[in-house]
């Protein structure tokens, strides 16, 4: 079957499966970002094939004789999928540079504008009024991300409850490390990990008034003495950063040779990160997506190791100090 998709896709035909049980939609919008026209339910393991990536987490498949929708936290992720992600996120970028160039243009225009039409004092009037409108936009936007943290709390109870005893949420970890060490005897140490564990750290966390996006983003967080590991957020695309104290070549994107990351964890699931950014050489410095399926597998279990792959060479880290980042740290841009 020949499938004709628009410019920011190509056609494919990836075999893969659904990765746990769902429904199957016949259209997606992507205005609202909503499934609607419920075709048929699926099953765990059941194969389908990925026609086409729409961006956002949504993919477009055949599942047996249907042409539908479903979100990526349904399918079992290969690396043919993941070069389809890529190959949208390249063209996606090359259009965000174009628009913040825009961007930038508009910001001159408008402090040109005010420089010609107002004195000085009208000047600051105007940028201080500005300011406490981004910060009420901010407020607002914070406040929402809060609800829909809450819910998305909520809504992983409810999986895990109906999937295995053994999921917990993010906020029942927390909860089961405070009783576990909050005992007459804990030291001042204890304390303060434990308030670390359950706080977020940013070095960014702003409203983009112009673009109107909240963009987050976290301080690097050591796993150990050679590796860091940083959050990003801008809307709704989440990236994560892994930095190495070591010279593994360069961080490449290329295809033929495209840099990666495993993070194996102590339930002997693993999870693989491809190179997005531009090429970096020297230290190992990497960027890729965070997808919504790798949400629900980091939160299972502590960290293992992590292998980083340069375009030289790779190197496994075994000796992890903090196993439990994810499980404490993807709260902090949910």
């Amino acid at each position: 079957m020949s499938v004709i998709l628009n410019s920011f896709s190509q056609e494919v035909n990836i075999p893969t499966e659904f990765s746990y049980e769902g429904v199957f939609y016949k259209t997606y919008d992507k205005a609202t970002r909503t499934f609607t026209g419920k075709i048929t339910e699926f099953k765990s393991e059941e194969p389908c094939t990925v026609i086409e990536y729409l961006g956002k987490d949504v993919f477009k498949i055949k599942y047996k004789d249907w042409l539908g929708y479903v979100d990526s936290e349904h399918l079992v992720f290969n690396e043919e999928m993941s070069n389809l992600f890529y190959d949208f996120q390249e063209k996606e970028r090359l259009k965000l540079l174009q628009h913040n160039a825009e961007r930038q243009k508009r910001i001159q225009e408008i402090v040109n504008k005010n420089s010609e039409q107002f004195n000085e004092t009208e000047v600051q009037d105007t940028i201080i009024k500005f300011r406490e409108s981004e910060n009420l936009q901010l407020e607002a936007e914070s406040s929402l991300a809060k609800k829909q943290q809450l819910e998305h709390i909520e809504k992983t109870k409810q999986k895990s409850v109906s999937k295995t005893q053994n999921l917990g949420t993010t906020t029942a970890k927390k909860t089961l490390i405070v009783k576990e060490i909050s005992n007459d005897s804990v030291s001042k140490e204890s304390l303060e990990l434990i308030k670390f564990r359950n706080t977020c750290h940013y070095t960014m966390n702003e409203y983009d008034v112009i673009d109107r996006v909240k963009i987050v983003r976290t301080e690097p967080y050591k796993i150990n003495d050679n590796v860091s590991i940083e959050l990003f957020k801008r809307g709704n695309s989440i990236n994560i950063f892994f930095y190495l104290k070591a010279d593994l070549g360069c961080s490449s994107y290329l295809p033929s040779n495209r840099s990666s990351v495993t993070v194996k964890l102590e339930n002997n699931q693993s999870i693989t990160f491809y190179h997005t950014w531009e090429m970096n050489c020297g230290d190992f410095a990497f960027k890729g997506p965070l997808l919504k399926t790798h949400f629900a597998l980091l939160q299972k279990s502590p960290i293992k190791s992590i292998v980083l792959r340069g375009s030289k060479k790779s190197q496994e880290e075994t000796n992890i100090n903090y196993k439990e980042f994810f499980i404490d740290k993807l709260s902090c841009i949910e």
